[in-house]
């Protein structure tokens, strides 16, 4: 009885995108798949090398001077997630929006020139709703961490004479390395399959496997967004297999 939900919920699920995918690959590939995979994965691995070093600064932070500035830094990186991404992209659009109608109105009067959209509609605002977004997934695995780490680490980095990004650089990345690859990693997956965000902030005709699988999807084309589909779950799965070893590991140590 316990296999019934991971059969229903996932296996059986799973095999018909596979199905489908297989069809898809037999009569010939999208050309703009690959690049809609391209587009994919690179702004989710610059998103997720952002976002895990913001979260890092955010928890060393707190770690090294537990004030009041850093707890509100701190939980501030939470709130990201907690807000639907709709309401993040809609608030961005309205920050970046009034951004540019400021520059534009300056160089209007200064120059007699409109740059035009600065920040609105770039990937300079989809990658920041990215990091506004997913910190607090970061903060939560590099807090736990660096919890694991005795205080007295560094006090004894700090009496040789060594800064605190001295002390983080030489002492606490190399203790937490492992953990900050599993962080990128489930930031990387979350910023995959990251739809409403995307869908509101892209910039003009760039597409991702997300936004790919809702058009097809919305419109009942099933097999042709079945790759793009398999392609996202197949990147899920990194990450519950990695957590699954390091939780095994962890219970056999």
């Amino acid at each position: 009885m316990a296999l019934v939900p991971v059969l229903f919920g996932f296996v059986i699920p799973f095999l018909i995108l596979a199905s489908y995918a297989l069809e898809s690959v037999t009569a010939g590939l999208d050309s703009q798949w690959l690049r809609y995979s391209w587009n994919s994965l690179s702004v989710a691995l610059t998103a997720s090398t952002i976002t895990v070093v913001v979260g890092l600064l955010i928890s060393y932070g707190k770690r090294q001077q537990n004030r009041y500035g850093a707890s509100i830094a701190h939980r501030l990186a939470g709130i990201g997630y907690a807000m639907p991404g709709a309401v993040l992209a809609i608030g961005v659009v309205i920050l970046f929006g009034g951004v540019d109608r400021h520059i534009n109105a300056i160089f209007e009067e200064w120059f007699n020139y409109s740059p035009g959209l600065l920040f609105s509609g770039t990937m300079f605002s989809l990658l920041f709703a990215y990091v506004v977004r997913f910190p607090a997934i970061a903060t939560g695995g590099i807090d736990s961490s660096l919890s694991r780490i005795s205080p007295s680490m560094d006090h004894a980095s700090r009496s040789l004479g060594f800064s605190a990004l001295a002390t983080m650089r030489r002492v606490h990345l190399p203790m937490v390395r492992s953990s900050l690859f599993t962080v990128a990693l489930v930031v990387f997956v979350d910023i995959m399959k990251e739809l409403p965000v995307t869908l509101l902030l892209r910039p003009f005709n760039f597409e991702t496997l997300a936004t790919h699988v809702y058009y097809y999807a919305s419109d009942e084309m099933l097999r042709e967004s079945s790759l793009a589909a398999l392609m996202i779950v197949l990147v899920g799965l990194g990450p519950v297999i990695l957590l699954s070893r390091n939780v095994a590991a962890h219970r056999e140590g």
